[in-house]
């Protein structure tokens, strides 16, 4: 196994400073040499690992479909008064794109509360597919009334969805990153 971030038990995913995994950086051997990182650590996939890396690609999916379950019934918890919002975890089989987790949340909302959008797109409703970072891909759905959106994306998109999706699925579907 190549020894890279992507496949520490400490990752958690690139792109945000100092939140790319779970050691405090610089390390002590990374002090021992001088290191400092003043603007933060920021670590990928394939950067080179550090002296703390341990193997653990299976464990970071097990912590990471796990982290997606926990955001998961927070959110449910938080929307369970909003009537313009359901959601549902689907299985992915390219969990490499979702920080490896084996699951994401799909949600379906009317977007303009969130967003204080514009009177033309008041009824817009958007289906949108997240793991526990950055990444996402979503759909706007903005061609009825409201009502007429919801129903629509209800019945023709959200409550037809395959077990299993990827990120080639949903952009064949139509779904853009976020």
């Amino acid at each position: 196994m190549d020894k890279v971030c992507g496949n520490c038990i400490h990752y958690l995913g690139g792109g945000d400073w100092n939140l790319c995994c779970d050691i405090h950086h610089p390390t002590p051997m990374e002090k021992s040499f001088g290191l400092t990182f003043y603007a933060g650590h920021l670590c990928y996939e394939d950067t080179p690992a550090c002296d703390m890396w341990e193997e653990g690609k299976e464990f970071h999916s097990e912590r990471a479909t796990k982290q997606v379950e926990e955001l998961f019934k927070m959110e449910n918890e938080k929307e369970k008064n909003n009537s313009l919002y359901i959601s549902k975890l689907v299985n992915v089989s390219d969990p490499n794109n979702w920080y490896y987790s084996n699951k994401i949340i799909c949600s379906l909302y009317h977007a303009s509360p969130v967003w204080n959008l514009s009177r033309e797109t008041k009824d817009m409703v958007r289906i949108l597919f997240k793991s526990y970072d950055d990444f996402m891909m979503y759909r706007d759905f903005n061609y009825y009334s409201l009502d007429g959106n919801w129903k629509f994306c209800k019945e023709h998109y959200f409550d037809t969805l395959p077990d299993t999706v990827n990120v080639e699925w949903l952009y064949r579907h139509g779904y853009v990153p976020f």
